[in-house]
C-alpha cells in the first residue's frame, strides 16, 4: 500500500542509528522496554527499537504514546516498513528514496558482519560455510526481497 504518512515519518539515518559495532554485537536489536530480542522493530522517526505487536506490542505502544510522526516502523530482520496509521505494510518510498538508502546501509553492515564472522571462525580452525555472493543460499535470500 502507498502510505501517505511516510514522508513525514521516515527521518532516521541508519548511519547514526545502527553502527557496525551494533551489528557485530551479541544483541543487535533488543526492545527498549522489555529487552526481548524477538520481533524487533525500529521507529523510522526516532530510531527507538521495540518489540512487535505479537510479542508485547511495545512498538505499537511507542506509536500510540508519541502520536502522528511516529507512525512508520521497520522490521529489523526483513526490513519491511509498516505504518500504524494505515495499518498496512508500506510499499512506496519517500521522494528521496529514504527507505532504500536505509536498507542498503543496513545490508552492507550486515554483509560486513557476516564476512568478519566467517573470518573469525576460519582463524579458530572451524569449518564454516560463509555467505558469499555466489552461494545458493545467499542468492535465494536476495531473490525473495524485491524492494
Amino acid at each position: 500500500m502507498e502510505c501517505p504518512h511516510l514522508e513525514d515519518s521516515a527521518r532516521i539515518d541508519f548511519d547514526f542509528s545502527i553502527t557496525k559495532k551494533d551489528i557485530l554485537g551479541r544483541s543487535t536489536f533488543i526492545c527498549s522496554v522489555c529487552q526481548t530480542e524477538e520481533s524487533p522493530w525500529i521507529c523510522l522517526t526516532c530510531g527507538e527499537i521495540n518489540c512487535g505487536r505479537y510479542i508485547k506490542g511495545h512498538a505499537k505502544e511507542h506509536h500510540e504514546s508519541y502520536g502522528e510522526l511516529h507512525a512508520v516502523c521497520m522490521d529489523c530482520h526483513n526490513l519491511m516498513a509498516y505504518c500504524y496509521k494505515c495499518d498496512e505494510f508500506v510499499v512506496n518510498d519517500t521522494s528521496f528514496g529514504h527507505l532504500e538508502k536505509l536498507r542498503k546501509t543496513y545490508e552492507s553492515l550486515a554483509d560486513t558482519s557476516n564476512q568478519e564472522s566467517c573470518n573469525q571462525n576460519a582463524t579458530r580452525g572451524k569449518l564454516h560455510r560463509c555467505l558469499s555472493s555466489d552461494s545458493l543460499e545467499n542468492d535465494r535470500k536476495h531473490k525473495k526481497r524485491k524492494w
